[in-house]
């Protein structure tokens, strides 16, 4: 699984700013995956990346891996969090989300995938 990271300078739009001091990170596309893995992989894994995980500045990366590897440890059963875009259940196993604001609904059903696949994303982005 490789995931492109695209990053857009956005100090133009901003007055008294340095060029290139203020860029926005975007999980742009993944590659080398087959269409029925890119669809729902781009739809979950990378939408939550962009909405819940614009940047690391305060250490929200940092302070998940480290929850991932007390799961990976056998320190913690599982771990439940809440973001502005996905609930998110990790567990051993897997990680479960659901969308924050509408639930389960036929455009967002809960969709999970492989814990090591979601801790590549999350390390990759980080």
């Amino acid at each position: 699984m490789k995931i492109r990271l695209a990053y857009w300078d956005v100090s133009k739009y901003l007055k008294n700013i340095p060029k290139g001091a203020v860029e926005i990170r975007r999980a742009f596309e993944m590659i080398d995956v087959s269409e029925s893995i890119r669809k729902p992989y781009s739809q979950y894994l990378l939408s939550s990346l962009d909405s819940d995980f614009s940047e690391n500045r305060f250490g929200a990366f940092d302070e998940l891996l480290k929850e991932i590897e007390k799961i990976e440890q056998g320190k913690s059963e599982n771990h439940f969090f809440e973001t502005n875009g996905f609930t998110y259940h990790i567990g051993k196993n897997s990680v479960t989300f659901e969308h924050a604001i509408y639930g389960v609904c036929p455009h967002w059903p809960l969709w999970s995938c492989p814990l090591s696949h979601y801790k590549i994303a999350l390390q990759a982005a980080r």
